[in-house]
């Protein structure tokens, strides 16, 4: 997975572009697909911001975010405890505060806080670039060194 830098006119700050490559067959596959469709919803986000149509897109990707936060956790730290995974307490850490964020960018768009667009595709755009190359991949690592697939 890459992480692109995008100018789409001088005046606009650089909003981060995550692009799905081929990722190594290191999580199960489940666990995979939830990765993409997250990324996907980035990208549809990142889209609309560029677009100027980000007020649509925010709450559908808000909405999006938190069922991914409850659902996809979910399953992965089941995964985490049934393979005894040494570093659950740091991942699970990770998803309790991508949680928290998510609320919080939630409640900021409820009170119409324009900034939050941008806000969200810094954040969510960081998240995943760390998220998925460092703490999943050691989880897919674990998970393959286990059999998990």
């Amino acid at each position: 997975m890459g992480i692109v830098i995008i100018r789409w006119n001088e005046k606009a700050p650089p909003v981060r572009k995550v692009t799905w490559g081929e990722h190594r067959a290191e999580h199960a596959h489940k666990l995979q697909e939830d990765h993409r469709q997250l990324v996907a919803m980035f990208q549809e986000l990142d889209q609309a911001v560029r677009e100027g149509k980000s007020k649509t897109a925010l709450r559908m990707v808000l909405l999006g975010l938190s069922s991914y936060a409850q659902e996809h956790f979910a399953a992965e730290e089941s995964v985490m405890e049934e393979t005894a995974y040494p570093a659950t307490d740091s991942h699970v850490a990770e998803h309790r505060a991508f949680a928290a964020k998510v609320q919080e960018f939630t409640q900021a768009s409820e009170i119409g806080d324009t900034g939050v667009s941008l806000e969200v595709v810094s954040y969510l755009g960081e998240w995943l670039q760390h998220h998925l190359s460092v703490t999943d991949h050691a989880l897919g690592v674990h998970l393959h060194a286990n059999l998990v697939h």
